[in-house]
This record gives C-alpha cells, structure tokens and sequence, in this order.
C-alpha cells in the first residue's frame, strides 16, 4: 500500500513538470553588505538569516561583505525579510543580487520571469532603473528581445542572474547580468 501511495505521488509530480510551465526556483541569494569587519561580524549576520525559511547553505566573506545563501528548493524569496535581517543586526544592505531558473512571460508590456508554485514575478531589465518603470529601461537589446520571445513562446526554461530593486507597486525588478537557456 506504501509502494503505491509513493508511485502515485512521484507519478504525480513527474506530471506536474512535465510541461515545464511556469516554474521558477531561486537558486542563490547574494547579499552585498556595508560593515562586515570580522569573525564576529558573521556570526550576528548569519545568524538571523539562517532562521529565514528559505535559507539554505551559508557562505560570508567579511572581507567582500558578501553573503551568499543558497536557497532550499520550492521557497519563495522575501526580499523584505533579508533588508530586516540586515537592518536589525545594524548593518547595511547595499545590494541583492539572485540566481533563479524560470520561464519568460509578460507582465503589462514588460518581461517576467515567471516562478510557478510560489507565485514569484521578477521584471527583467538590461539596465538598471531605481526610479522609475518606463518602457525606455526595459530591454533596449534587440537581440535579447527577440531571444526573450522565443524563450516565451516557446516556454524554455532560462538561468537569470542579476541585482534586484523592487519599485512601489510593481514586482521587484532583475537586472540583467547573465540569461542562459537550461537544457533539460
């Protein structure tokens, strides 16, 4: 009875991905942090983050002030309780920069990449834009914007690297740094 309720359910999520719609994982967060200077220092500022639901592996390089967290599989990013985290250890959060694998949609007039399960929307931009959302800080690369319509039409997954900025109202907003095609 146990061998065939576990068969159902790995039927079942071999199912789910089979199409490979809409799915998103993130992969790694980078944190990039002002007033790293010591052992120490990592100890109170990975110890909130390791209490964050989606924290995974650790790794701080007080030298750099970069924290890099893996992420464990199927949790969503709250960019909001890493700048608390920070902010309550009295540091400073300078930048977020996130790893995700993903499939490409629109939002309004802008590309996504588009996370299923979690329900995670990052708008994708070549260059940054912390201001404002206007189509003239969307892609702006030709190239990258027929191969964003391909990938869309076509539901490929895609690897997004990239620094975050959220704008009031809108999902937080990915800079561009690499896109590469996942090959299943």
């Amino acid at each position: 009875m146990l061998r065939k309720l576990l068969l159902i359910g790995f039927l079942t999520t071999l199912l789910d991905m089979g199409g490979q719609t809409a799915w998103a994982e993130v992969t790694e967060v980078e944190l990039r942090i002002d007033g790293l200077s010591c052992p120490f220092c990592v100890f109170n500022i990975e110890k909130p983050l390791k209490k964050l639901g989606a924290a995974g592996s650790l790794q701080t390089n007080y030298k750099e002030g970069v924290v890099r967290m893996g992420v464990k599989p199927g949790q969503s990013v709250d960019l909001a309780q890493f700048r608390q985290a920070v902010a309550d250890t009295g540091f400073t959060l300078r930048a977020i920069r996130l790893t995700a694998i993903g499939t490409v949609a629109q939002w309004e007039d802008h590309p996504v990449l588009e996370t299923r399960g979690t329900g995670q929307q990052f708008l994708l931009f070549k260059e940054e834009s912390k201001t404002t959302l206007t189509p003239e800080h969307t892609i702006g690369d030709p190239a990258l914007e027929r191969r964003l319509a391909g990938w869309q039409s076509s539901r490929t997954l895609v690897k997004v690297s990239g620094t975050v900025h959220e704008h009031q109202g809108l999902p937080p907003a990915m800079e561009i740094e690499t896109i590469l095609e996942v090959k299943p």
